[in-house]
């Protein structure tokens, strides 16, 4: 399958995620979807990632930042006690293709912001 194809694929997962959070009453903010070589170099070089096979250089991963509101009020998924509320987000975006992976899922190292799927040849 065409990478162009996949990545219209993830889009439109990725609308069915948004949509998924707006009815469950948050609201979330967007982060990165697309890194350059040079930038997941540097995210290499000061620890921030571990691989240079990110699929945010060919535009397959998004992270979202972290600021998530529910009714209006700001609440942060890093405490402990908020991280669980993420699970069913997570278990969604995995039930919408079977390629789809998220890092709230991911033992031993997560990262519960990181949504993406894994492309097919």
């Amino acid at each position: 399958m065409k990478l162009s194809e996949q990545q219209w694929r993830f889009l439109r997962d990725l609308s069915s995620l948004i949509h998924w959070v707006d009815a469950a009453g948050w609201k979330v903010t967007g982060g990165e979807l697309k890194r350059t070589d040079y930038q997941q170099t540097e995210y290499m070089r000061t620890g921030r990632s571990k691989t240079m096979h990110s699929n945010h250089i060919i535009s397959l991963a998004i992270d979202f930042q972290g600021l998530w509101f529910e009714d209006g009020s700001l609440f942060n998924p890093d405490i402990q006690g908020h991280i669980e509320r993420l699970k069913p987000m997570a278990e969604f975006w995995r039930s919408l293709n079977p390629q789809n992976s998220c890092g709230y899922l991911w033992t031993p190292q997560w990262d519960f912001l990181h949504f993406e799927r894994r492309p097919q040849p």
